[in-house]
C-alpha cells in the first residue's frame, strides 16, 4: 500500500483488506481517508509499519490487525490515532516481551475500549510487563485467551478503572497464584 492508493477516497468510512498479503504499510497510506471509521487490514503479513502510516485517519475508532505478523508494538505505532481509537484487534500475532519495559505501548490510547490480545503466536504472552496497559483508563474489554502467561504483576492492571470484562482463559501455565490486590 503506497501513499496514493487511497488518494480519491475522501468520503469512504470502512475500508476492509482482509487476506491481501499485506506485509508493509507505509508512510501516508491513509492520509486522505479523514473519514474511515473501520480499517480491516486482519489476515495480512504485516510486520511492521512505517512511521507516519496512519497519519490522516482523523475519525478511526476500529482498527483490525489480526492474524499478522508483528512481533511488537511500539508507543508510536498508534499515536496518531489516540484521540478517536476505540478498538484495537491485534489478535494472533507474533507480539511478546522477554523483559519488563519501563513504557506500555497503549499509553496514548486513553479512548481505547476494546483490546484483543488472544493468542499471540508461538507461545503466546508469557511475561505481561506491570506497565503493559498503563493509560487504558476507558478500557471496557481485554481479552488475553489463550496465552501462556506465567505470572502477573500486582499493578497490571492498575490503570483498567473502566474494566467490565476480562478474559484470561485458557492464559496461564498451570496454577499460579495472583498477587495480592491485582484487582
Amino acid at each position: 500500500l503506497y501513499n496514493d492508493s487511497f488518494f480519491d477516497l475522501h468520503s469512504l468510512e470502512t475500508l476492509n483488506l482482509r487476506n491481501n498479503q499485506i506485509s508493509v504499510i507505509f508512510k501516508d497510506t491513509f492520509q486522505s481517508l479523514k473519514r474511515l471509521n473501520i480499517l480491516d487490514l486482519g489476515g495480512n503479513k504485516i510486520n511492521n509499519f512505517r512511521e507516519g502510516a496512519f497519519t490522516g485517519l482523523e475519525s478511526l475508532a476500529n482498527i483490525y490487525l489480526d492474524r499478522n505478523r508483528l512481533g511488537k508494538i511500539e508507543i508510536q505505532s498508534f499515536a496518531k490515532l489516540s484521540a478517536t481509537l476505540k478498538v484495537l484487534d491485534l489478535q494472533s500475532n507474533m507480539i511478546r516481551y522477554l523483559t519488563e519495559q519501563t513504557t506500555s505501548p497503549f499509553t496514548n490510547l486513553s479512548k481505547l475500549e476494546d483490546l484483543k490480545l488472544d493468542a499471540q503466536q508461538p507461545y503466546g504472552i508469557t511475561l505481561v510487563p506491570g506497565t503493559l496497559f498503563s493509560g487504558l483508563s476507558s478500557l471496557k474489554q481485554l481479552s488475553l485467551t489463550n496465552n501462556h502467561i506465567s505470572r502477573f504483576r500486582s499493578h497490571t492492571f492498575d490503570d483498567l478503572s473502566s474494566l467490565e470484562y476480562l478474559t484470561l482463559d485458557n492464559s496461564c501455565v498451570g496454577v499460579k497464584p495472583l498477587p495480592p490486590g491485582i484487582f
